[in-house]
């Protein structure tokens, strides 16, 4: 049967795959464990006695849900925020708690090898975490248990194995397209270029100089600029004695060249000409189609 239209809008907004946070702690943790115990990493618990440390891991439950009282988001996902795409449409986030269990054993040639085996695992788990929650925001990792494993009487002195849990609460994201919403998007331009010429005076050390105007205006352009000394007026190099910076917002600033430059010092008086323009704030509405 086919989906709803608006189920085929909904994509994953969970950057990393829940089921391979065992194999990003790994990763972190690989190379001293190959360094120190040439241990490996398998999928399967080894049946037989092994013969080099040998560490494995299973996801040994996944439910939802996962707050204080054990039900949040259990029943579905929930909203969590809205934002404008580049298209001007509005795309919701909805977010759903899931909890993973998660065991590691560590098998060892003997039952001390087992328990240095097991400690280093312990502490390398927790020392690994923290790195892969800042990947995953709002990631719980938690022992929550270990020892020695329940096995069938014949395999206790065969198999030296310990044992550790993890409990791993992670929100898993989604998106879609609100087809029935629209956005006011809101942009400005600038308006018809002024010409002005300002005397200012530099008042700090500061390398980089914005010319100073009204909050609906923008420098759009700057021509010239002299530097007075002792009443004479000296045109400066751009290049040589400044530079001229584009902003974020497409203004333009000054930055003094002070080691190679003839630039004023602090508390000398200079002149820029320059050209300006009011912003024109601007309103678009984009509703899908």
């Amino acid at each position: 049967m086919a989906l709803p239209e608006r189920e085929k809008a909904f994509d994953t907004a969970t950057e990393i795959n829940p089921w391979r946070i065992p194999l990003l702690l790994w990763e972190l943790m690989e190379p001293y464990f190959k360094r120190r115990w040439k241990a490996e990493l398998v999928r399967q618990f080894p049946e037989e006695e092994v013969v080099k440390p040998t560490i494995s891991y299973r996801l040994a439950r996944i439910t939802p849900g996962g707050g204080k009282d054990g039900n949040v988001d259990s029943r579905g996902f929930s909203y969590e925020s809205r934002s404008t795409n580049e298209q001007g449409l509005v795309e919701e986030t909805q977010k759903q708690f899931v909890q993973l269990f998660m065991d590691w054993a560590v098998f060892g040639t003997s039952a001390e090898e087992a328990d240095d085996l097991v400690w280093d695992l312990f502490n390398a788990l927790n020392e690994t975490v923290g790195p892969v929650i800042d990947k995953i925001p709002g990631t719980v990792i938690a022992w929550t248990s270990g020892g020695e494993p329940a096995l069938p009487w014949k395999e206790q002195d065969r198999l030296k194995v310990r044992s550790l849990r993890y409990e791993i609460r992670t929100p898993l994201r989604r998106k879609s397209v609100l087809p029935e919403l629209r956005q006011i998007v809101m942009e400005d331009s600038v308006g018809r270029w002024l010409s002005s010429r300002t005397r200012l005076t530099r008042t700090s050390a500061d390398e980089d100089f914005q010319i100073p105007v009204e909050a609906t205006q923008r420098v759009v352009n700057i021509l010239t600029v002299f530097l007075k000394r002792e009443g004479v007026l000296y045109l400066l190099k751009e290049g040589i004695d400044y530079r001229i910076l584009l902003e974020e917002d497409l203004s333009q600033s000054i930055r003094w060249l002070d080691g190679p430059g003839a630039t004023p010092e602090v508390g000398d008086e200079f002149i820029v000409d320059y050209e300006y323009a009011p912003i024109v704030l601007t309103r678009t509405i984009t509703q899908r189609d």
